[in-house]
Parts: structure tokens; C-alpha cells; sequence
């Protein structure tokens, strides 16, 4: 099935991907008398990529690990740039190892703080209401915290901030990320070319989007990856809460089960059954989404405290897949209720 959008977020890392893009990776230190050097980021690189999971692995290292999982979307994601970093400073790099892509919802990439150790502009994120940054989860030792903190200058340059990161099957995980201590910013810092390659290069490696890289990199507002938003109920068109969402509709569905709450359903992502409703480019979607996460009880901040949460799923639309906002609830709030067979509010009888 045609992909209408570059970022397939949150499905396991693909290894030979991984692997192709770090032994090729024309950063990596190649000079004449650094053969084996290279040949020893290449062999790691392959240790780094053997710790691909599924979802599920990332579920149990939340739940297993003393440390959070750490939200990764700048020059981190490049494996042998970290392997550099932490060769030169005799720190394990394996204190730090990915698990899935994720999305952090709200959040957009900026370039707005001069880097003393890059000698450039580097990358930050700040809060906006419909964006999404790609990026990717790691799990880190106690070890991993202390170099990561080294790395970004914590907590006088970045610091660490609490997040909830979005995975593939639209599923919310605490995380923290790096973003860029406030009195340093600036409104635009242009990044050498260098860094840029860094950070494009990882984001190469693991298939995730470069478009919203290259935009920041030039001064620009990123075009935000999640443009849309899946409705199945009561805001479908024609129906009592319509009048919430204006924009172009398109037919959709979504993977999960449908349940029943009496005067409105739900929707529960799950890997199997289809969910009928519709697409909806809203005009203003920033707006938009303030509103519905009011009408719809959401935690404004996409975590699980609200009635439904706002999450990122996959729809199909317009014989492709594309991915969109949608409220949901979890399968331990709403598992219980009545299932919507023929997965259509509108069919529901």
C-alpha cells in the first residue's frame, strides 16, 4: 500500500537499514590511520542495531527500567557521532541503546541557540499545538543518564524536560528529552553544514523525516507531519458535535475496535479489527485541536490523566496511509464495554 507520508513512526528499527546507512556514513572518522577505528564504530554500530524491538520491548523497558526512557531527535540519533563522542571521552557507548521511533507530540524542531562545542546553531524543540517531532526512544543505564547529561551541557544549556512519546500503535509512554535552557534562545541560528549532515544522517538511518530538518535548518516553521484528524462518532459530519470541525472530510478507517458508551463510542487502538469514520484537514488546526481536547476531556498534554487521550494513528485514506490525530481510550478503560461490530457509529444497529 502507497505511503502518503515519509515517517512511518514507531515500528521497530530496522536493522539493515541501520546497519547500510553507519557503514557508509561519510561522517565516520575514515582518514588514512584510523581504518581500524572505523572498523570498530561499524562493529558497534552492529551491536547498536541488534537491539531493534518491537513495541512490546519497549513496554517492558519501561517497566523494568530505574531510568525513563530518553526522547532522542537531533544529533543523537547518528550512531557513529555519538560513538565518537563517547570514544573520545572513554565512556561505554552502549550505555544508551534505541528501541522504536516515536512521535513527541506538540512539539516543533527549532534551531535557536549557538553551540560553544559545535560552533553552530544546534537543534532545540518548543512547545506548538498540532506538530510532531519524529525522533527516536532509547533506553539508557545510569551510566547513559550521566553521559547524556555531559553531552547537552545539562542542566546550564539543555535540560532535561518530561515528555509522553507517541509509538506506532498510537499507545502514550513517559519519556524525557533535551530542550535548550530558555534564556539562551534566540530566534534563528543557522547550523553548519556539518551538523546539519549529523543530524540528517541520523534521521537517514532509522527512515525517519528530514523535510522538517531542512526547513529549521533555513529559518522556516517545519509543515507539521500530523495534518489531519480521525473521527468516528459524534464529530463525524452530520452528527450532533460536526460543528466542532471544519475542513476538507474525506472517508477513513482505522485499525482498533469500536465500543459503545451509550450517546458516543469509542475508539480503542488495538492490532486488529477497522474502525470506520473520516479524515479532516481542519482550516486552523491548532485551534482545532484546543477545542476538541476541551469538548473531548483530554490531557492537553497527549498523557493519559483525560476521559480520551490524543494520540497519532495511521488511517487509510485515499488508497494510502497517512497519520492523523484521534481520541481514544485504553483497553483497561473501556475493554469492557459492548463491541461496535460492524466498527461504524453510524452502523452501529
Amino acid at each position: 500500500m502507497r505511503e502518503n507520508n515519509q515517517t512511518t513512526i514507531g515500528a521497530p528499527i530496522a536493522e539493515a537499514a541501520w546497519h547500510s546507512a553507519n557503514r557508509n556514513d561519510t561522517t565516520a572518522p575514515v582518514a588514512a590511520g584510523h581504518q581500524a577505528h572505523a572498523r570498530d564504530i561499524a562493529d558497534r554500530n552492529d551491536a547498536w542495531s541488534s537491539q531493534s524491538s518491537t513495541i512490546g520491548a519497549v513496554r517492558r523497558t519501561q517497566t523494568g527500567a530505574s531510568n525513563p526512557l530518553y526522547f532522542a531527535y537531533g544529533s543523537n540519533l547518528n550512531a557513529a557521532d555519538w560513538e565518537r563522542w563517547c570514544r573520545a571521552r572513554e565512556v561505554d557507548p552502549a550505555c544508551i541503546k534505541p528501541v522504536a521511533p516515536a512521535f513527541l507530540p506538540d512539539f516543533q524542531l527549532v534551531f535557536d541557540v549557538s553551540s560553544p562545542s559545535r560552533g553552530c546553531g544546534v537543534l532545540d524543540v518548543i512547545p506548538r499545538m498540532g506538530h510532531c517531532v519524529d525522533g527516536c526512544l532509547f533506553e539508557i543505564s545510569e551510566h547513559g543518564l550521566a553521559a547524556l547529561d555531559r553531552k547537552e551541557g545539562a542542566p546550564n544549556f539543555y535540560h532535561r524536560q518530561d515528555c509522553t512519546a507517541i509509538l506506532a500503535d498510537g499507545s502514550a509512554v513517559a519519556a524525557f528529552t533535551y530542550v535548550v535552557c530558555s534564556q539562551l534562545r534566540e530566534d534563528f541560528v543557522p547550523p553548519d553544514e556539518a551538523y546539519a549532515n549529523v543530524c540528517r544522517r541520523g534521521r537517514q538511518m532509522l527512515g525517519l523525516d528530514t523535510s522538517a530538518l531542512e526547513r529549521a535548518a533555513q529559518g522556516h516553521h517545519p509543515q507539521t507531519l500530523v495534518r489531519g484528524v480521525f473521527v468516528y462518532g459524534t464529530l463525524l459530519s452530520g452528527e450532533r458535535l460536526a460543528a466542532a470541525l471544519t475542513g476538507a472530510v474525506h472517508p477513513a478507517s482505522a485499525t482498533g475496535m469500536l465500543v459503545d458508551l451509550g450517546s458516543f463510542p469509542a475508539l480503542i487502538p488495538t492490532g486488529e479489527g477497522r474502525v470506520e469514520g473520516e479524515y479532516v484537514v481542519p482550516e486552523d488546526l491548532p485551534e482545532t485541536l484546543q477545542e476538541l481536547d476541551m469538548i473531548e476531556g483530554a490531557d492537553p498534554s497527549c498523557g493519559t490523566d483525560g476521559f480520551y487521550r490524543r494520540t497519532v494513528v495511521r488511517v487509510e485514506v485515499d488508497g494510502g496511509l497517512r497519520p492523523a490525530w484521534a481520541y481514544v481510550q485504553s483497553d483497561r478503560q473501556a475493554g469492557h464495554l459492548p463491541r461496535i461490530r460492524s466498527g461504524s457509529w453510524r452502523n452501529r444497529y
